[in-house]
This record gives C-alpha cells, structure tokens and sequence, in this order.
C-alpha cells in the first residue's frame, strides 16, 4: 500500500501504523523538503529494510533546495506474492465466437481485445510471414469501412489500437471512452465477416513491404473489460457478431518435429549493422509445460536484468559488453531458450562466447543461491502485479484473460501461473538448467558487412 514519510527515525513505525508489516509491503512513496535530506533517507532505509532491500528504487537527486523528491521503491514478501483472481463471465456464440467479459469501474475507459488462433507456426517452411501480413491487412479497411478510416474513426471517439502476431495467434485492441463501445464492436465486427470482399493486390502489395520493414527492424475470442454495461455489451455482441458465419474447420499442428542437432551448430550472418551480436539458441520447453517456468526463472537469474549474473559480469565489472538478455520462450507447441549479447567496441564476440560459457557451467555446477532466486520470484510477482494494474492495450488484464484463455482453457488462471513461480525450488532450477545447457545450440553471429571473421566457432573461437 502507499505510504509516505519524512527522512526520521519513525519511518518503520508508520509503515506499522498503516496496517502493514514490511513484508506485504508493495509500494512506498518517501517525500523530502531538500535533496540534503538523502544521506539521512539512505540510514532510515538501512534500518528498515536491514536484510532484503526493495527489489525495486528509484532515486531522483541532485534537485535544488525546497524541491519535493519521490523515492519510490518496490518491496515484496518473502513468501508468495498473492494476486486477486480475475471475475469473468464467458459465453459463446452460436457462429463460435467465445465472449469474455470483464467488469473494472475504477476508470471509465472500455478495451476490446481480440485473438485469432493463427500465428506463424501455423505456416509451412518456404511459406512465411502470412500470419503477419494478414494482421496488417486487417487495418486497410473492409466492405462497409473505407482505406483509412478504421483508425480515423476510432481516433476522432478518443480511442487508440494496435495489432501483434506471434507465432501461436494474431490480436488487436481498442482502448477507448466508454461511450465508443458501439463503434469499435462494429469496426472489429466488419473486419472479422467482410474483409475478403475488398482484399486485392494493392492493399496486399503495399502491406508485404511494410511487412518486410518491420520484420528489418526487429477461432478467435473477444474480451471486453473496462466500465460497460454487461448486458448491452451482450446486445451489441449479437447485434454485430452474431450474423458472421462460422468458418470451416481448421486442423492445426499439435506437434512440431524435434530439432535435429547432432552437436552444436555454428552460423555467421552479414546485416547492416555497427557492432557484431552473439546469439545462443536452445531448443527448449513449450509454454506451460512443468520445466516453463524454472526456465523463465533460470533466464532470469542468468541474464534477465541489471542484477543478473552476465549483466554484472560483462556489463558491470569487466566492461566487455553493451547489453546482455537471456530468456525462455515457451510457446504453443514448443520454445527456445536464448542468450544474447552485444560487444561493447574493441571486444569481440568470441570473446564474449567464453565469458557466456563460463557462466552457464557456474550455474550448472554450483546451482543459484536463495537470494537469487527470491530476487528473480520478486521481479515475476511484481510484473504480474503491475498487468493486474492495466486495462487495455498488449500487457493489461483483457489481454491477460485472452491469453489464459487461450492456452489453459479458462480466463481465470492468473493465481495458478503465478503459483508455477512461486513454488519453483533452487533444485529445479539446478535440474532444468544441467538438462537445458546439456543441449546441442545453434550459434549466431551477427556481424556488420565484410566482418565474418568475427564468426564464432567451435571452442569460442
């Protein structure tokens, strides 16, 4: 809960005084009168949190005399961090469509949040990136909306939108007042049912580019949250979807092929670029899947933040690398566990390869340490509080119901993920981590132009 306090002895007792014991603290907001006051905030901050500091501190100093400065700081418990379950009703439509809806008061603002069960793993090799030029598409009108004026209309009513593809399925969302529910049902309705008949080859030229550039730069469910009123959003769901005939059935992979890696595989590519990339690529576990989440939290120890052990040693302390990110990507049918890093000028990435090496036997062989791994449930327990805290857009709760929904079967599944974290054990971390880095790897170096001597090869050479 928010509190706030001068620089004084007395800042544990009004945390204490508020109700709250230190360790269901999830917020705390100190104002000071000067910036003179910080050496005397850092001993009281000592004093309160005399063994686990806040995960989270942000510090804005250097400000003059009679300024107000925040600090603010994230603290979470020791044991499980709880979340509130997320209060849904769902129904489907006679054409299939399932409904999700979500009642929240607390602002008046309305999301509408779409997902199609398509992504680009439905795609067959040599026949790419459709699932994501199709999501684009999307956008250039359709029977009874004009080239452009999706996004004009739905701006003019306060409302913003966007679109994503991954490789397991295709959304959108409209977050907007409440008054504009009517349009965006209808928008979203007229682009689902009458798209086909005003497709042609321009508007599919033109998105193919505009495809390309941003793959350079880096059946479906409807949920609605938001202040609405449940049963006129049922009216306007039938009114607009309910006459959108059912598509013909779709026979989807359910299994993917095993990668084939008799040893690790080492490959070099030449991009416009100033600086090479090294890239460590493992086949790993699908999403949801009993080794997921150790793995989300081995990603997170190696190399997930400022903190992390490659972050610290090849950013921090031998000042060797640019950035450093290591992660799981469970996914629907399967997933991959990457490492990357970027050499900071005069460093190169074989050299890197060695340091990442060294790294990866450490955690293999001696396992992580009981404040690594409560740091790394911290920041998970603190993520999924912060997309409880959203409505709309790619990393609210419509979403968030979307995505349960769509891979466990229920919208309301947020206090059993969170629990995959929570329960993870310094063991499984260890165990996952001897399986995972026993693997063959695919090995890229991204190098600028002319440079392939920069490839790594086998022994980090």
């Amino acid at each position: 809960m928010p509190t706030s306090a001068t620089p004084s002895d007395d800042a544990a007792s009004r945390l204490a005084a508020a109700g709250t014991s230190l360790s269901q603290v999830v917020s705390t907001t100190v104002y000071l009168k000067n910036a003179s006051d910080f050496p005397a905030l850092n001993e009281v901050w000592k004093r309160t949190f005399p063994r686990s500091p806040p995960t989270r501190t942000t510090i804005v100093a250097d400000l003059p005399s009679g300024a107000l400065v925040q600090v603010s700081a994230l603290a979470v418990p020791a044991g499980a961090q709880t979340v509130p379950k997320l209060p849904f009703e769902k129904y489907t439509l006679p054409n299939g469509l399932e409904v999700i809806l979500h009642e929240d008061h607390s602002v008046p603002i309305v999301t509408v949040n779409t997902w199609f069960h398509v992504g680009s793993g439905d795609e067959d090799p040599g026949r790419t990136g459709f699932a994501h030029l199709f999501e684009h598409i999307m956008f250039m009108g359709s029977e009874h909306v004009p080239v452009g004026m999706f996004d004009v209309w739905l701006e003019s009513a306060g409302a913003n939108n966007n679109g994503s593809t991954t490789e397991d399925r295709t959304n959108y969302y409209e977050d907007m007042p409440a008054n504009a529910l009517p349009l965006a049902l209808w928008l979203d309705a007229d682009r689902m049912g009458w798209l086909i008949p005003t497709m042609d080859s321009a508007k599919v030229d033109l998105q193919r580019d505009v495809v390309k550039n941003e793959r350079r730069q880096g059946y479906e469910n409807q949920p609605i949250g938001g202040d609405f009123d449940p049963a006129q959003v049922k009216q306007l769901v039938e009114k607009y979807f309910g006459n959108i005939p059912r598509g013909p059935a779709i026979d989807r992979k359910t299994t993917v092929p095993a990668p084939q890696l008799a040893r690790d595989t080492f490959l070099v590519l030449e991009d416009r670029v100033q600086l090479p990339r090294l890239y460590y690529m493992y086949e790993s576990t699908k999403l949801f899947s009993s080794d997921d989440a150790p793995l989300e939290i081995t990603g997170r120890i190696l190399g997930g933040d400022k903190t992390s052990r490659l972050y610290k040693r090849l950013v921090y302390d031998l000042q060797v690398a640019q950035d450093v990110a290591a992660y799981q990507n469970g996914m629907r049918l399967d997933g991959i566990f990457m490492i990357q890093v970027t050499p900071k000028p005069g460093h190169t990435p074989a050299e890197l390869a060695k340091l990442v090496d060294e790294e990866i036997a450490g955690l293999v062989a001696k396992g992580v340490t009981d404040r690594e791994l409560q740091r790394a449930k911290n920041s998970i327990s603190a993520a999924f509080l912060d997309r409880l805290s959203a409505v709309g857009g790619f990393s609210g709760k419509s979403d968030l119901l979307n995505y349960y929904n769509y891979f466990v079967g229920t919208p309301d599944y947020v206090q059993q993920d969170l629990a995959r974290y929570t329960s993870t054990t310094g063991a499984d971390i260890q165990r996952v981590a001897r399986a995972q880095f026993a693997k063959p790897k695919v090995v890229l170096t991204v190098v600028p132009e002319g440079q392939t001597n920069l490839k790594v090869s086998g022994g980090g050479q």
